[in-house]
Order: structure tokens, then sequence, then C-alpha cells
């Protein structure tokens, strides 16, 4: 996905594959999740909105700190010592 120069071909592939990221957990576990956390931490708007296209809503980042009660659930920091 960061090595696809055209746009939408980048957003298609990615929503092609949480899409069936999704569909294994389903088959596997019975049940999805809307809990993503972004491998190698890597995410933008592009990749905010696929997810969410998805059905992911909590999206966890690797940005490090504290999440707030107010916090954005698409970017979810995590504490990291």
């Amino acid at each position: 996905d960061q090595v696809e120069a055209d746009l939408d071909r980048r957003q298609e592939l990615l929503i092609d594959d949480l899409a069936q990221s999704r569909s294994t957990l389903q088959a596997r576990l019975g049940h999805v999740t809307p809990h993503l956390c972004w491998p190698q931490g890597y995410y933008d708007g592009a990749y905010i909105a696929a997810a969410q296209q998805c059905g992911f809503s909590h999206l966890y980042t690797v940005e490090r700190g504290s999440v707030l009660p107010r916090a954005d659930v698409r970017r979810i920091r995590r504490i990291r010592r």
C-alpha cells in the first residue's frame, strides 16, 4: 500500500486488505471487533477512511501518550515505557 503510486489503487488495495482481515476474524472467531491496530504504526487520513469503511471504529496508533476520555477513537495512543 505504501509503495503503490496511484492513490485510487492504493485505497482499493487497502480496503480489500482490511475487508479480508475482518472476514478472517469473523471466520476464525465467530465475531468481529471494531478495533484495529495499525501494523507498524503507519496510517494517514486515507487509511482511517478505509478502516471506517470496513467497519473499524477504534484505531490504535503507535504514538506515545495517554488516552483521555474525549480522545479521538480514530487515533488512540499507546502507553509505552
